[in-house]
């Protein structure tokens, strides 16, 4: 099947990637609070043409804000304009529809670094048709490795033995990176290295069965 096709396939089962000029939305446009902080990369290029021909190509089939963030020497193409964590997954399977397979969600900003809420009308300009908007096809690495963001808070100790003798435990049985992280008389054991909630929540059944019941699912850990 001609890939033109298959994009269009795409973009009709995952319909947040037409703009709301093309169909009726459930929601006033006027009315959306966009969440600043919900952004994901999409691509980093060392040479700024590449990035503008990826930011070309999706603005003309998205209907939210494609940004470039020239940063650390490369320049970041951005997807922003999400109300909310929902709206922000319904877009991954239409990205990987659309050729583009590594892709992540930028970190959310600490809370002093927060911003107000900005009210963010939708591009209601016409977009060029469908079978023009095939992403680039460049050789040069698009992406840089996210890091991993997702830990497993599994016990917090009184004693910094008992959490030293815990963590030489889960290594040894299950070869997992531990770290222990000490608050005030507090010394937390977190299961560190993971790169998606699923992935995490695999390890739930064996570390219950290593006598951890009681674990907590930290996104965006940060080591203290």
């Amino acid at each position: 099947m001609d890939s033109r096709y298959l994009i269009l396939l795409s973009i009709l089962v995952f319909p947040g990637l037409i703009s709301n000029g093309q169909f009726n939305s459930p929601l006033n446009p006027e009315q959306v609070v966009i969440n600043p902080d919900l952004i994901i990369q999409v691509g980093a290029f060392r040479q700024e043409s590449n990035s503008l021909v990826l930011k070309g190509r999706l603005s003309a089939v998205l209907d939210k804000t494609v940004i470039i963030v020239a940063e650390d020497g490369f320049f970041k193409v951005q997807i922003t304009g999400f109300s909310g964590q929902e709206e922000m997954e319904k877009l991954y399977p239409a990205l990987s529809f659309l050729g583009i397979k590594n892709f992540w969600v930028l970190p959310v900003k600490k809370q002093e670094e927060i911003k107000p809420q900005a009210v963010m009308q939708p591009d209601t300009s016409k977009k060029p048709e469908i079978e023009n908007a095939s992403l680039p096809d460049v050789a040069e690495e698009i992406s840089i490795a996210p890091q991993p963001a997702i830990a497993l808070q599994v016990e917090v100790f009184h004693n910094e033995s008992k959490a030293l003798k815990a963590q030489k435990r889960i290594t040894t049985k299950l070869n997992l990176p531990v770290e222990i992280v000490q608050e005030w008389e507090y010394y937390k054991v977190f299961i560190t290295g993971f790169y998606t909630t699923e992935e995490a929540k695999k390890y739930y059944s064996a570390l219950a069965k290593l006598g951890y019941p009681q674990i907590s699912l930290i996104e965006n850990f940060r080591k203290k």
